[in-house]
C-alpha cells in the first residue's frame, strides 16, 4: 500500500484540479520507493479508531500518523467533512467553521475518528 494518495496530496496542498495529475503521481511512487528504501523497513498502514474528549480548542491530536487519505470523523454522533468542518494537519485536526478555527464540542469521548 502506497504512503500517501493522490487525492491526500491534492487536499493537502489544495489543489481541486486534475492539472496537475500526471505529474504528481510519478512523484508520489518515487518517494515511495525511496522511503521504503531509506528505512529498509517495511511499512505498512492500517485502519485506526480513537474515541477523544472534545477539547475546548480547535486541535485535536491522534495517537498515530501519519494521516493518509481522509479520516472519517463525528462529533456528538454528527458526521463531519473534511475541508468544511476540520481540516488535517499532521497529527491534527483541526476544528472549523465557515473556515476559521474554532473549538471542538467539550464533551467526554464524543469525537471519532477513524483514519
Amino acid at each position: 500500500m502506497p504512503l500517501t494518495t493522490l487525492a491526500a496530496v491534492k487536499l493537502q496542498d489544495g489543489i481541486t484540479t486534475t492539472d496537475w495529475d500526471a505529474v504528481i503521481s510519478p512523484i508520489i511512487t518515487s518517494v515511495d520507493s525511496r522511503m521504503r528504501s531509506a528505512l529498509r523497513l517495511p511499512i505498512e498502514s492500517e485502519a485506526l479508531a480513537e474515541k477523544h474528549d472534545g477539547p475546548p480548542f480547535p486541535e485535536l491530536f491522534l495517537r498515530a500518523g501519519p494521516i493518509i487519505g481522509n479520516p472519517v470523523v463525528t462529533e456528538s454522533g454528527a458526521s463531519l467533512t473534511v475541508a468544511v468542518d476540520f481540516e488535517v494537519d499532521g497529527i491534527r485536526l483541526i476544528r472549523l467553521s465557515g473556515g476559521s478555527p474554532r473549538s471542538w464540542v467539550v464533551g467526554s469521548r464524543n469525537v471519532s475518528v477513524t483514519y
